[in-house]
């Protein structure tokens, strides 16, 4: 035994000696050498990647969420121009030559509406008539000046009067306003003899500060040209650019390509240019729609590599760290732990091997879970009404659904017969996998009351799908420990216009355009839970009218938290809110209530599913 152990010892002090020193330090150059030579090829491969990936993609994105941020501002302030151009009651006044005083408050509130509501920095309106010009901005609402073919900075209202087009962009210098603004010039009335010009007028140096406190995001430095039809510079990061040629600074052949590309619904052109100090920039360009202006982004070569700098400071310092890393293991592996070492390889190696086993596993469960989620939500939204349904019935509509989860337990439901339709909204119990369970079931117990016992009444459906509910999730003679069921919304519109709504704790908000008034369900929800009492629940007849529209929501959009005191949304913000859009048409207003929840809402998690529902008749 002694003569084993001895014979052990031998054999491991034998694996190292004086020539294992000489390999060990000829392994450590090779790798040096190899290390650097690979380092130095990641360096220049990466630089290639980079230059390549930001002409290919990552400035063109750039330059298309800024084309996007300007073309949306532009694209924004045509639509309020048009919508103030073809106000009725605008025309009215501008007809009555301004002498209308009730008509003039509305157009001074509509035209106070359209900056402060959408952000912009002054609407007007000119009439051809009278030839005032009146204008909102800075707060005041005010007759502006009295325009004149002999003063040279009003020959752009003229120019517009007789421009045979229903609106167009222009860049101006106001001398009233004492800014450059974007102007979106609109005529009034027939193109051909038009009563006025009206229209938005965007500060350019808003739009700037909007570009630039988004560049804060961001390490690398850009610069943005908004150049007109002759090539000056109307808007830049830099104040040194403004008012001056782009001839100054870029090459005559890239500005005569420019020149050349005249199609303005196709995206940017990307290109590279040296300045005078030999500086490399790469360029994208485009042209506006419905303008003769061109949208310059450049950046300089220089920003878009900087960050390789620390990468190959860090390079060579993780080289250095490596190098002595290895030096000294190598050192340890010749001296002193051979055989440990090679122990902590296996060990490793073993646990790799059981840690993959086990992460495979949970991929593989959580693969399996997501799948069945998925499909679930498939399942799900079969049964919603389909687009096509809910147009036939609807005059118009908006449908916001969104689940906390893949899945969730607000459902709404359409169903027509000979007599009209029967339209449902609902909030079932809990959310996720459950409460998409619990729609289902509901919608099966839907379908069978409207066409087995009741599809014009809805105080009666919403009886029996109490009934059905208790009946269905009794458990062993009793239903006091369960509390599933739902909240539901319930509407029966005749083909002669008459409108039924019955609600167990939802209420339906009905706008006229001016003003919402709520129409409250019951006390009473749909469960399974004894009751002392008989439940409540009754019809309201709505009557019928075509400005009417109606608004029925779960409580997921009133119960959301937010806000500085971190407090429900609540119904009072809702009924405001649907107030303030009601001039809206129904994918606008869509979209506002959408993004004042998601405001109000800031860091909060959401804690229910929402669904809202919105139509005219």
């Amino acid at each position: 035994m002694k003569f084993s152990k001895n014979k052990n010892k031998k054999n491991i002090d034998s694996l190292f000696d004086n020539n294992s020193m000489k390999v060990v330090i000829i392994g450590c150059m090779t790798i040096i050498v190899a290390l650097l030579f690979m380092s130095s090829i990641s360096v220049m491969i990466m630089n290639n990647a980079v230059v390549n990936k930001l002409k290919t993609n990552d400035l063109g994105n750039m330059a298309e969420s800024i084309g996007a941020v300007i073309e949306g501002k532009i694209d924004k302030a045509v639509d309020a121009s048009q919508m103030m151009a073809n106000d009725p009651i605008m025309k009215s006044w501008i007809e009555s030559e301004e002498k209308d005083e009730a008509a003039g408050e509305l157009v001074r509130y509509k035209m106070v509406d359209q900056v402060n509501s959408f952000g912009y920095d002054t609407s007007f309106l000119v009439s051809n008539l009278t030839k005032h010009y009146w204008s909102f901005h800075q707060n005041k609402f005010e007759l502006l000046d009295t325009v004149s073919v002999d003063d040279p900075d009003d020959i752009w209202f003229f120019n517009s009067i007789n421009m045979k087009k229903k609106y167009e962009i222009n860049i101006d210098q106001n001398k009233e306003l004492n800014d450059t603004f974007v102007w979106i010039n609109t005529l009034m009335g027939e193109v051909n003899s038009p009563i006025a010009v009206t229209g938005i007028g965007m500060n350019l140096s808003e739009v700037i500060n909007e570009l630039m406190r988004d560049e804060k995001k961001s390490n690398i430095k850009n610069d943005i040209w908004l150049v007109d039809g002759t090539g000056v510079i109307y808007l830049s990061k830099n104040p040194a650019y403004l008012e001056k040629n782009m001839q100054n600074y870029l090459p005559s052949s890239l500005i005569e390509d420019m020149g050349n590309d005249g199609n303005t619904e196709k995206q940017f052109e990307i290109a590279e240019y040296k300045n005078v100090k030999g500086e490399i920039y790469d360029i994208a360009y485009k042209g506006i729609k419905d303008t003769k202006w061109k949208l310059i982004v450049q950046i300089p070569r220089s920003e878009s590599l900087n960050f390789l700098k620390a990468v190959i400071i860090n390079t060579v310092i993780s080289c250095i760290v490596i190098i002595l890393l290895m030096v000294a293991t190598f050192y340890l592996l010749s001296n002193r732990i051979a055989n440990p070492y090679r122990r902590a390889l296996q060990l490793n190696q073993e646990l790799e091997k059981i840690v993959g086993e086990r992460t495979r596993e949970l991929q593989e469960k959580n693969t399996r879970i997501q799948d069945s989620l998925d499909y679930a939500k498939m399942i799900q939204q079969t049964i919603l009404p389909s687009e096509y349904e809910m147009k036939k019935h609807l005059k118009e509509y908006f449908v916001i659904f969104e689940p906390r989860d893949t899945v969730g337990g607000d459902f709404y439901w359409m169903k027509s017969n000979s007599e009209g339709f029967l339209l449902v909204v609902g909030d079932c119990t809990g959310h996720g996998v459950p409460g998409a369970l619990m729609t289902t079931a509901v919608n099966a117990m839907l379908n069978h009351i409207s066409e087995e016992i009741c599809n014009d009444n809805p105080a009666t459906i919403i009886k029996e799908l109490d009934r059905l509910i208790k009946q269905s999730f009794r458990k062993e003679g009793s239903c006091e420990m369960i509390s599933d069921g739902l909240d539901a919304a319930v509407f029966f519109v005749s083909k002669l216009g008459k409108v039924l709504f019955a609600g167990a704790n939802i209420s339906v908000f009905v706008s006229n355009g001016d003003a919402v008034r709520e129409f409250k369900g019951s006390i009473d929800t749909i469960d399974c839970m004894a009751r002392r009492r008989e439940k409540q629940f009754e019809n309201h007849e709505i009557e019928y009218n075509e400005r009417n529209t109606f608004y029925v929501a779960t409580d997921g959009y009133q119960d959301q938290p937010g806000g500085e005191r971190q407090l429900p949304f609540g119904k009072g913000r809702l009924m405001a809110l649907l107030e303030a859009v009601g001039h809206l048409d129904m994918e606008e207003k869509k979209v506002q209530l959408l993004y004042v929840l998601k405001e109000y809402q800031g860091n909060e998690v959401r804690r229910d599913d929402i669904t809202m529902l919105g139509f005219k008749l």
